[in-house]
């Protein structure tokens, strides 16, 4: 299933009157667009008590004088504006001031405010294309193998769970996250998928939840809840782990828990 861009959902917000079927009919299109729709009623109401500076309005007012003065057209003859033309662009400038006035708090709300929120939505999203494509991951009995192939395709080499964790590695491939490629491979534990996604972000850019567990290697760990996927997420060095499962968050932890110590953490 082919869900929204980001380009789709801002012409939907201009426009939300005419939501499309796939909107109605997907659980996460639907979550996202209901969460930056919000955002922009929140950023609107707000705008409302926004009064105009004086001088702004000023400045308006000489504009439109200044084109309401005669302008020769042709010798002897002047160009005069109507009064109804002056009114019409008085309401012009004035409306052009107030979308710039408002164009900035809705953007950044709704590119930045957002981005946190829909965090868990994306590492769900992912979770399910990877359900959705097992036969298609790529797979080596070599870990090293693998670590090329992800290395070479988003520029750097992911900590892999290694088969004494208890767990069976499925597969690995690229995904997209918030415009970029990510590392992301599927592991079985007691024969239950669960995906590890490797993203720059940290866990607090992803909107996740601190707790009050601590893995063996003494790493924060990190949780949140789409639907009926769990995400639990530790950092190591400049990547965020998260795993995510329709499993219980104690085994997602148990799961990060085993992941084993890079060759060098970065700071």
């Amino acid at each position: 299933m082919s869900h929204l861009t980001e380009e789709q959902f801002e012409d939907l917000l201009q426009d939300a009157a005419h939501v499309p079927e796939h909107v109605n009919g997907c659980a996460l299109c639907r979550a996202r667009f209901d969460e930056k729709y919000a955002i922009v009623q929140r950023v609107r109401q707000a705008s409302l008590s926004i009064q105009a500076p004086a001088v702004l309005a000023d400045r308006i007012r000489a504009g439109v004088a200044a084109l309401s003065e005669p302008a020769a057209t042709a010798p002897g003859r002047v160009r005069l504006i109507p009064l109804c033309v002056r009114r019409h662009l008085w309401s012009g400038l004035a409306a052009a001031a107030a979308i710039v006035v408002l164009a900035i708090p809705i953007g950044f709300y709704v590119s930045t405010g957002s981005s946190a929120k829909a965090a868990p939505v994306a590492l769900a999203e992912i979770h399910h294309a990877n359900l959705g494509s097992l036969g298609q991951l790529a797979r080596n009995d070599d870990p090293g193998a693998l670590c090329e192939y992800l290395e070479k395709r988003v520029g750097h080499s992911p900590i892999l769970l290694g088969t004494g964790s208890g767990v069976n590695l499925c597969g690995c491939c690229v995904r997209q996250f918030q415009g970029r490629p990510v590392a992301s491979y599927v592991v079985k534990r007691a024969n239950t998928p669960i995906s590890v996604i490797a993203v720059p972000q940290s866990p607090e850019a992803l909107g996740l939840a601190p707790t009050e567990h601590k893995t063996a290697a003494h790493r924060n760990v990190w949780q949140a809840r789409h639907q009926c996927c769990n995400i639990a997420a530790v950092r190591i060095g400049r990547y965020s782990y998260c795993a995510v499962g329709q499993v219980a968050q104690e085994e997602l932890t148990t799961l990060l828990n085993a992941l084993p110590a890079p060759a060098q953490t970065l700071p």
